[in-house]
């Protein structure tokens, strides 16, 4: 199975999203930042060094807010509630960057997982902020 971890990254009620430059796979699909985790890393240090090299800025983890399995069992997505420690101008591995309203993310051309990684967080309220009540790996806090 491959981990895959994105950030999620909000900003006065907006999400950012990137859209994927030509010639990369599945090129002009919309995405949450973020990528594969290499044999031996851990989940944060991938995320961290993911965000460093397409958006060039580090960040600051604040909790794990999804983990799903899928596309066939092959993937486990998890994606961080995470805040930039710099600006976000540009990215190495898409042509745009776009911060959506919450309710508009749908319409957009999302990858698959992407797609149930949305569709999990407004189901759970994530994207309501009505769980501040949990720590950075889901759990609720006492």
């Amino acid at each position: 199975m491959i981990n895959v971890v994105c950030a999620i990254f909000e900003n006065n009620g907006k999400i950012l999203i990137c859209r994927r430059r030509e010639g990369v796979k599945n090129n002009g699909k919309w995405e949450f930042p973020g990528g594969k985790v290499i044999s031996g890393e851990s989940m944060l240090k991938a995320l961290r060094r993911e965000i460093k090299e397409e958006l060039g800025v580090e960040i600051k983890v604040s909790r794990k807010i999804a983990s799903l399995i899928g596309i066939e069992g092959k993937f486990k997505l998890l994606a961080y509630e995470c805040k930039p420690l710099g600006l976000i101008n540009e990215s190495s591995d898409h042509d745009q960057l776009e911060w959506v309203k919450k309710e508009n993310l749908l319409e957009y051309d999302l990858l698959d997982g992407d797609k149930m990684i949305i569709k999990y967080l407004v189901e759970n309220g994530f994207l309501r902020n009505e769980h501040p009540e949990l720590d950075q790996n889901g759990r609720v806090i006492k």
